[in-house]
């Protein structure tokens, strides 16, 4: 989980980019929003408009922390800046005795509620 991260080193927790309960080094982040739209069409099937359903908000960062810290599960709910996303996808880019660092992709839908759901598979 994202809560277990500490580092004695880095920027801290109050740091805009930092996720929650992370104590390390923001060394790389990244935020894009994708809209999620589809076409209008008339009648006849001519294009005459668009309409967008929702937005996709992807977040991306690169954290430095101590070398024995735990990686965010994949779907696990994170804060960052303020904004709530699920962990799409977290490796490991960089490992020593000393730290370790790691890339997060974490997305979310605009239009999608947010909700911490138990793991249905813990044993998996």
């Amino acid at each position: 989980m994202a809560d277990r991260l500490r580092a004695s080193w880095g920027v801290k927790q109050t740091h805009r980019n930092t996720p929650n309960g992370v104590t390390g080094v923001v060394t790389d982040y990244d935020e894009g929003l994708e809209p999620i739209m589809a076409a209008l069409q008339n009648e006849v099937g001519s294009d005459i408009g668009h309409t967008i359903y929702d937005q996709k908000r992807s977040i991306s960062m690169t954290i430095q922390c101590k070398s024995n810290s735990e990686l965010p599960a994949a779907d696990s709910l994170i804060t960052v800046g303020g904004i709530q996303c699920y962990v799409d996808r977290a490796n490991i880019t960089e490992n020593n005795q000393s730290y370790m660092k790691f890339a997060v992709s974490a997305s979310r839908f605009r239009h999608a509620p947010v909700a911490d759901t138990p793991d249905i598979w813990p044993n998996a």
